[in-house]
């Protein structure tokens, strides 16, 4: 028997001949033969149809995806170069990069949408008008400066063919990074001085019209005036205005904000929809669960010292003191009661703590400080007064050790201490640290600091630090001289001395004269009060361990008896560490047991409640599915099939699945044809929707985010089938719904017969608009001339009424969870659809004067008139040179360069006489 290989063996050379025409048809031709099938087919339609035409030029489906193709080639081969440059360690030059550094564009736009593709082809011919030339030196040039110099002019062949070799020519290549580069310079012509780049610097004027939008606020009264009531005021529309407008927008859909009109008509859908309330199955299966109390204790003692917790909510400065029931500061003394005096004038100094180290008792001068906001806070609830050319002592120094019994104050004389000189009504004097003071670990500062007042000025007028606005940004970044109290640099550092080390400004020498104890004021010779630092120390002097005790008596007229004293004492071993408490937590008493009965019974009931909606869903999502799979027969078998859109379909009706919902305690519910905007309703509530409409899905995207992805999106797609059960999240917690499609109608343009009511019904919109401006602007001119409000001018007009919303600005940011959120248009209380030309009305307005603007769609004409504004300029001013040019301003400089280009872009179109003959595509 013959060897049945030798047949191959004898005829080898023909095999390979042919496998090697094969694998070329394979590799070479069929993939652009699949190209052009497809873009002979068209996205959604027949055949090669017409996409977009302009003066002396038009391109069809496959001429448009032939573009796609050519550019996809150009990217794919300029990536490639990106990529290299970075592997050598390069920096590409003249690249896009995001947020974290990625290339965006790798120097010509990346995207692959129709818009981008036919802008291109646009803007290339228009340089070649222009008369410019993009040479192979030029295009060599440009992969130079992207590849940043580290590959070499024949390493780019290289590229080439590993990464497009055998798909395209090099010839290819270069012909269209000309056509690119071509376009890339007239556009970049185009963008001199619109584009601001992310987080670029923006000129200060802009800066400051940006920030002011952020932070101004102003208060408006306002009128609408709506359009529809200024119809009856025009005439008819002839046939060739109605003509001209229907040709205008016959390509156009309509948009409930948009004041343009459109006349084509959308994708339309009915729909059959179970709606789930799990809230419902929960609520019944908690009723069949019995919690014991053996379960609510057993779970408060595994969970009462992390989730039933006691909330001590600590207790203001100042806010009271013990006789009323508010307990004080852990780190306070026996001072707790608020100061009821005066703050020092000029014929009453600033007081200055006795030489003894007591805190003098309440009520008297010495009790009583600066009570300025800029003044800094002490742990006591009263601040201690800071003497007049004395920086006052660091509060936040060590913690004293833990308070044991006092000692005698004999163990530590009086002289050791910082001494200060308490004033009298004949001469106020102040006493200065002394040389041999313990507590000082650096010496007193020879020169005072140039925001300390000198030792004979007053100190601050509270008064005048009063008229300060609570709540105003100013007390952050403004700063007025001679009101702002310096912090001390280190709590070790004794008070400094203006008159010069050891000496007072009656005695710069530091004489012995200056060491001497002062003779004492009235109610200050007997102190019966401890200090009222934690420590036991006087403010301004280094934290030691407590010694000083009480002294009895005291006569006083302010001071307390030595016995209350004796009995506030122990708010000192309050401050003690508390580490070792256990924490306090809530009582078991009824209310808490009712939490937690509630909290267990939903725990008990959740799974079971979640596994009868899944076992409903289930059973029907599978009879839906048989059942739409026997309709889709059905219509086939009749040549009613949902894939022939050109061709008149009958209605495929809904399917019965009622009884198995009802069997699942759920009903069955029915939405006719409608489209997108439809099933929302209006915005105003003239046209009601359905709650269907607002149900959404939470997606991640590619980048890993969360996405939102709404019904309408979804479920209006062209490829979805009918009959195709899915499930979708309503707007409402805790509201499901299974829906499915039962029929479509595809988008389609109407012909001018059919169109004429909707066009008869924008024209006279439109000139009814007109008449609206007018009537507007003359009123405000009638009260821009007079005094009158408009609650006044409208006082007796019941047909418009007055709003008059809260105080806004002009943009927001919003919330976000990592910052500020993205700055966006304010919303205004009982305007709709405000939008950007009112907005910009409005701000342009003086306080009292009246002005008029359209909201966005153009359905109402606004009067406002601007009550007043806040803050004031100069502090706004003021503000912006602190905050310099923040993100949000560089976001909305941005964001404002890129509709400036856009208007440049439709420009061009309207030059051009450009004209979509159906959507734009934007694909990736």
């Amino acid at each position: 028997m013959s060897n049945p290989l030798s047949m191959f063996r004898k005829h080898q050379y023909l095999f390979l001949v042919v496998f090697g025409v094969m694998l070329m048809v394979a590799f070479i031709v069929l993939p652009p033969l699949d190209d052009y099938l497809r873009t002979q087919r068209g996205p959604g339609a027949g055949g090669d149809s017409l996409v977009v035409s302009w003066n002396g030029g038009r391109l069809k489906e496959s001429e448009l995806e032939r573009l796609r193709l050519m550019h996809r080639m150009a990217v794919s081969y300029l990536f490639a170069v990106v990529q290299e440059t970075q592997r050598r360690e390069g920096t590409p030059r003249g690249v896009r990069q995001g947020q974290f550094g990625q290339v965006m564009d790798p120097g010509i736009p990346a995207t692959m949408s129709d818009e981008n593709l036919v802008h291109t082809h646009l803007l290339a011919a228009k340089g070649e008008a222009m008369g410019m030339v993009v040479s192979d030196e030029a295009i060599a040039e440009f992969l130079e400066q992207l590849s940043d110099e580290t590959i070499q002019a024949q390493e780019m062949s290289v590229i080439f063919k590993e990464h497009l070799g055998g798909q395209f020519s090099l010839q290819q290549l270069l012909n269209q990074l000309r056509v690119e580069l071509m376009a890339q310079r007239v556009r970049s012509m185009a963008e001199a001085g619109l584009y601001v780049a992310p987080y670029g610097t923006v000129p200060p004027v802009q800066a400051w019209d940006y920030f002011q939008r952020l932070n101004r606020r102003v208060k408006i009264e306002a009128v609408a005036l709506d359009v529809d009531d200024y119809v009856s005021k025009v005439g008819e529309p002839t046939e060739p205005q109605l003509k001209t407008l229907y040709e205008e927008g016959k390509n156009r859909f309509p948009f409930p904000e948009s004041p343009e009109p459109g006349f084509q008509q959308r994708r339309k859908a009915a729909f059959q929809f179970v709606r789930v309330d799990f809230n419902k199955f929960l609520e019944e299966e908690k009723a069949k669960v019995t919690i014991t109390d053996e379960q609510i204790e057993k779970h408060y003692e595994e969970n009462k010292d992390t989730r039933y917790r006691a909330l001590d909510l600590p207790t203001a400065p100042g806010a009271g003191d013990a006789s009323d029931g508010g307990e004080p500061p852990a780190d306070a003394g026996d001072d707790t009661k608020p100061s009821t005096t005066q703050p020092p004038t000029e014929d009453d100094p600033a007081p200055t703590p006795p030489t003894d180290g007591a805190q003098p008792k309440q009520g008297t001068p010495a009790d009583n400080g600066d009570s300025s906001d800029d003044q800094p806070a002490t742990p006591q609830d009263d601040p201690a007064p800071t003497p007049p050319g004395d920086e006052p002592a660091k509060q936040d120094a060590p913690a004293a050790p833990k308070p044991t019994e006092e000692k005698p104050t004999e163990e530590k004389p009086t002289e050791e201490k910082p001494t200060e000189e308490k004033p009298t009504e004949e001469k106020p004097t102040e006493e200065k640290p002394t040389a041999d003071e313990p507590a000082a670990d650096k010496p007193a500062a020879d020169e005072p600091t140039a925001d300390e007042p000198a030792a004979d000025e007053p100190a601050a007028d509270p008064a005048e630090q009063g008229e300060r606005q609570a709540g105003e940004l100013r007390e952050f970044f403004v700063t007025t001289q001679g009101d702002e109290v310096q912090p001390p640099e280190d709590a070790s550092e004794p008070a400094k001395d203006p008159a010069g080390k050891d000496g007072t400004e009656d005695n710069p020498a530091g004489t012995a004269e200056s060491k001497t104890e002062p003779a004492a004021a009235p109610g200050a010779e007997k102190p019966a009060d401890a200090p009222s630092q934690p420590d036991g120390t006087a403010p301004g002097q280094a934290a030691s361990p407590p010694t000083a005790t009480a002294t009895e008596g005291d006569d006083s007229p302010d001071s307390e008896p030595a016995e209350e004293t004796a009995s506030e004492k122990p708010a000192n071993e309050v401050a003690s560490p508390a580490e070792d408490e256990p924490p306090r937590v809530r009582p078991l008493d009824d209310e808490l047991r009712q939490e937690i009965r509630d909290e267990l019974t939903e725990i008990e009931a959740r799974q079971p409640a979640q596994e009868r909606v899944d076992q409903a869903l289930a059973a029907l999502r599978s009879r839906v599915t048989k059942l739409g799979r026997e309709k889709r027969a059905e219509l086939r078998a009749a040549g009613n099939d949902e894939d022939e859109r050109g061709e008149e379909v009958e209605p495929a009706g809904p399917v019965d699945v009622t009884d198995l919902a009802a069997e699942h305690g759920l009903t069955v519910g029915q939405i006719p044809l409608v489209d997108a905007i439809e099933i929302k309703g209006a915005a105003d509530g003239s046209t009601p929707g359905y709650e269907l409409g607002d149900a959404f899905n939470m997606q991640f995207s590619p980048s890993f985010q969360m996405m939102r992805e709404n019904f309408t999106d979804i479920a209006f797609a062209e490829d979805v089938r009918r009959y195709s059960p899915n499930t979708i999240s309503g707007s409402e917690s805790g509201i499901q719904f299974l829906y499915w499609k039962t029929d479509d109608e595809p988008p389609y343009v109407p012909d001018f017969a059919e169109a004429r009511p909707a066009v008869e019904v924008a024209w006279k919109r439109i000139e009814a608009r007109k008449v609206a401006v007018a009537e507007a602007k003359k009123l405000a001119d009638e009260l821009n001339q007079g005094e009158q409000t408009l609650q006044e001018k409208f006082a007796d007009d019941d047909a418009h009424e007055v709003l008059e919303p809260a105080e806004f600005s002009w943009m927001t940011t919003g919330f976000n969870p990592s910052g500020a959120g993205t700055p966006m248009l304010s919303d205004i209380d009982g305007i709709e659809n405000g939008g950007a030309d009112l907005m910009k009305e409005i701000f342009s307005l003086e306080i009292g004067e009246v002005g008029s603007a359209l909201n966005m769609p153009q359905s109402k004409v606004y009067l406002v008139r601007v009550v007043s504004d806040s803050p004031p300029e100069e502090l706004l001013k003021q503000l912006f040179l602190t905050s310099g040019d923040s993100p949000e301003v560089q976001y909305i400089a941005y964001v404002e360069s890129i509709s400036l280009l856009r208007a440049w872009y439709e420009g061009l179109e309207t030059e051009m006489g450009l004209t979509w003959h159906r959507d734009p595509i934007d694909a990736t």
